[in-house]
């Protein structure tokens, strides 16, 4: 059993994959963390990725869940540390919202207030694997199919906890492209 499950999906993109790889393995100092890399075989692209994220529940292990795309990395070196003090501190929170650092903008830039379109990212929210588990068919078939997925837990009255630290960062590559 882990403590974190980091879900990557990853397309054509081996460099970038290999920075996201190893900004989870410097995680790795006593904690568990299973980094689960979904290869898109086929170009589903990030509408595919949304959609394909049901078929991959029965495969997290962690307590909880981050998904980290293959063209992002964690940007904090204590962040698993951090994120297991926050959660033993408030009763283990159904979804915790972190920041991340998006082309030179912090994300969420609404903090603190339910998720806004445009506002949060798919990296911006880890959440408690039995809730990402029942809720794994919210994640919409769309651009935003991130931003349905944790408005739907608002929606339903998961309960939100904030944990104001930078632990996301997006790599400096084109975005969604393979290598």
């Amino acid at each position: 059993m882990a403590f974190l499950t980091v879900y990557t999906p990853t397309y054509k993109r081996p460099k970038a994959l290999a920075v996201c790889v190893e900004s989870v393995l410097t995680q790795h100092k006593g904690w568990h963390v299973q980094h689960l890399i979904i290869p898109d075989e086929i170009g589903l692209g990030i509408d595919g990725m949304y959609a394909d994220i049901i078929n991959h529940v029965d495969e997290v292990k962690g307590d909880y869940v981050l998904v980290l795309s293959d063209d992002d990395m964690l940007c904090n070196q204590s962040f698993v540390s951090n994120l297991l003090a926050f959660t033993e501190g408030n009763a283990h929170p159904e979804v915790i919202i972190i920041k991340a650092i998006k082309e030179n903008r912090i994300l969420p830039d609404i903090w603190n207030a339910k998720p806004q379109c445009g506002h949060i990212d798919l990296s911006c929210f880890v959440v408690r694997s039995d809730i990402w588990k029942a809720n794994a068919d919210k994640w919409g078939k769309c651009y935003e199919g991130d931003f349905d997925f944790i408005n739907s837990l608002w929606e339903q009255g998961y309960k939100f906890h904030w944990l104001d630290i930078v632990a996301v960062k997006a790599q400096r590559i084109s975005r969604g492209r393979p290598e």
